[in-house]
């Protein structure tokens, strides 16, 4: 066999591969901006001046500090400045000049290598100040010159880019390339601490057993290695808490609130350390009593029942005897006497003093045992208008008059007055009478239909007492027809009819300043600050107290309904609170006691009341023969009611108290509405 020569195996010719003679850039790229990038590409001839393939390449730069490539041919500027881009495919190559042109600089960075944080530094310590040029995109632009400076040097002082801490405060560095300036603020903060100790200010100096409802302060001491106290530095913050808040709370500024009796621990931490206290708060002794009501009033073989508010060291209302002594003792047994349940009880005419103590608090009650009513007996004279109403609404009058007859024990005087036609109602015509006390014009006709205006009820004349206050001397109450079968059937009208009686005698109608009675009234949050009702909405359990900058309680303003129109609000007590008490804004079908909370209210309006006659409600009484206190408030807001609408007259006349001088208040008859 013979094999033919250059031939392949099989007996074809081989083919050399072509091969790559020469490579180009593609691109023709004469600038690039800095941080600017682009993708070079190449092109490739073979030795026949045929296209092919550049596989792989090589590339460099003349000079990486103006301008770098990467293997992909991405070439990225760096700086300002010439470069050469080559790139190189076995013996073949291809060179590209490019000039990187500056960006402008759009901002100044600085910031702290070698210190606590980036702006940080520790007073006697030194670290690296570094400040960079940054295009608008916040790209660090190498090689541009930044000058840096102090603004102020007492605080620290600057070398050679190092920054070295002086003194504790505030340092600003100010940065500049171009026209561009920026400041930054450097920390010179103290040297950290060592340890850390935590005590509390106890001013009452009881330990570490204290009582529930103190306030205190958290101190916190820092100290050094050598165990020397540091000064208190803004740039070393503390932080509080609490492992129980039902017990303690504190607050970001070390202020410690005792909330109740417990056990809990007070942490303090700052520099890295942490201190803790364990804290044992228990209730307080008993140190304040407070007289509810202010004042006894009882005939003689009637109670009274006094409802002490017991204030303990901590500001806290003593509502149970556990762990307590509570005791009552007349001072003139002769005239009045008391029992351990603080019942006082009426012995003869005269006036007498309760002397309540609990633990290390005391108080003082005036006791006065009313006899016969020097002036008489307060009198309420019903005189009705228009149609004879049916004999169980006169019926209904005659048992409210009869309440605040028994109620209210001193005669406000006689009144001799000469009408006018029209004076309070517009059947009303010219004649002289006497009024005892008080005079109701009542009326039962039509107002508006039925569910509408109830009734409208206030005092028409006043008389001007000898102290300058006003007093009630004639109202008009007017109910509308329509309704009254509604009230009787649903067994509500003694109890509408009182309630409106009351509005009569002032209740909410005589309580603005004008008529000096010494009722301060705060419409916008709806409180009335009449001491007789203020301390007895407070000893009922209702309402509470505020202690004072000296420690000293001072009793919480009651009550006042904030909700329905000019009729309700403002006028009764809130029902949110006081329940189915009768002066209310609603009227219930069940029991709607007239109680100590009204009768004082009445006496701050200057009547004599008798406080025995209170109907039981809200009792809330520490008693020595119970553990806890007997709050009888279950079913508060008591039967289904309804809100009374009703309107309120506003005085039409006054008259001096010998009904010699006589002033128009407001328009008469109709007009009178409030």
């Amino acid at each position: 066999m013979l094999a033919a020569c250059g031939g392949g195996g099989d007996g074809t010719t081989a083919t050399k591969a072509p091969e790559l003679a020469s490579i180009a850039i593609v691109q023709r790229l004469d600038t690039l901006s800095e941080l600017e990038s682009r993708t070079l590409t190449l092109s490739g001839l073979d030795t026949k001046g045929q296209p092919m393939t550049v596989k792989s390449a090589t590339w460099t730069s003349s000079d990486t500090t103006v301008a770098v490539v990467s293997t992909a041919g991405e070439v990225t500027g760096v700086r300002p400045g010439s470069a050469t881009i080559t790139a190189a495919s076995g013996a073949a190559s291809a060179s590209l000049p490019i000039r990187i042109v500056s960006v402008p600089v759009r901002d100044v960075s600085v910031r702290l290598v070698g210190g606590v944080a980036s702006d940080t530094l520790v007073v006697g310590t030194s670290a690296q100040l570094v400040a960079e040029a940054r295009d608008i995109a916040g790209r660090v632009l190498l090689g541009r010159q930044v000058s840096v400076s102090l603004a102020d040097p007492t605080k620290a002082t600057l070398d050679a880019g190092k920054l070295s801490g002086l003194a504790v405060g505030l340092v600003d560095v100010v940065a500049k390339s171009d026209s561009i300036q920026r400041r930054r603020t450097i920390v010179v903060r103290p040297t950290f601490a060592a340890k850390i100790a935590l005590r509390l200010l106890d001013p009452k100096k009881l330990g570490d057993t204290t009582w529930a409802g103190l306030k205190d302060s958290a101190l916190v001491t820092f100290t050094d290695s050598a165990g020397q106290a540091l000064a208190s530095s803004p740039f070393r913050p503390i932080s509080y808490s609490s492992d129980n808040p039902a017990v303690v709370q504190v607050d970001p500024y070390g202020k410690v609130q005792f909330l109740g009796a417990g056990t809990a621990t007070i942490r303090a931490s700052g520099e890295r350390l942490v201190a803790a206290k364990q804290i044992v708060a228990v209730r307080a002794p008993v140190t304040a009593v407070i007289a509810a009501p202010d004042t006894v009033r009882v005939l003689p073989g009637e109670t009274s029942t006094l409802r002490p508010i017991l204030v303990d060291g901590g500001g806290l209302r003593t509502t149970s005897l556990a762990g307590h002594t509570l005791s009552y003792t007349s001072l003139a047994p002769s005239v009045a006497t008391v029992n351990a349940n603080g019942e006082v009880k009426g012995v003869s005419v005269g006036a007498a003093q309760v002397q309540i103590t609990s633990d290390r608090g005391k108080a003082l009650v005036p006791v006065k045992v009313l006899g016969a009513p020097k002036n008489g007996a307060f009198h309420i004279t019903i005189k009705y208008l228009g149609p004879t109403p049916a004999q169980e609404v006169q019926d209904a009058f005659a048992a409210a008059k009869a309440r605040w007859e028994r109620i209210i024990r001193e005669s406000t005087d006689t009144l001799v007055f000469s009408w006018r036609d029209g004076d309070c109602d517009d059947d009303v015509k010219a004649h002289t009478d006497t009024i005892p006390d008080v005079m109701i014009l009542a009326r039962i006709d039509s107002i508006d239909g039925p569910s509408n205006i109830l009734g409208q009820a206030g005092p028409c004349l006043l008389k001007v007492m000898d102290n300058g206050r006003r007093m009630s001397s004639v109202g008009v109450m007017q109910f509308d027809s329509s309704d009254m079968r509604l009230m009787i059937t649903q067994n509500k009208l003694v109890n509408v009819i009182t309630h409106e009686m009351g509005h009569v005698l002032g209740f909410g109608t005589l309580w603005a300043s004008r008529y000096n009675n010494g009722v301060a009234l705060s419409q916008s949050g709806f409180t009335y600050s009449g001491a007789g009702a203020v301390s007895a909405s407070a000893g009922m359990g209702f309402t509470n107290f505020t202690i004072g900058a000296t420690g000293d309680p001072t009793l919480d303003r009651a009550l006042l309904e904030d909700t329905g129109g000019p009729g309700t609000a403002g006028s009764h007590w809130r029902r949110s609170v006081y329940g189915n008490e009768l002066m209310n804004g609603f009227a219930g079908s069940g029991a709607q006691p007239l109680s100590l909370l009204t009768l004082m209210a009445i006496s701050d309006l200057g009547y004599e009341v008798n406080t025995g006659a209170a109907e039981p409600w809200g009792s809330f009484i520490i008693s020595t023969n119970v553990t806890t206190a007997s709050s009888a408030l279950a079913n508060v807001l008591g039967y289904g009611s309804i809100r009374l609408e009703e309107r309120q007259f506003v005085p039409e006349l006054e008259v001096s108290r010998r009904g010699t001088s006589r002033r128009q208040l407001s328009a008469s008859g109709s007009q009178r509405m409030q």
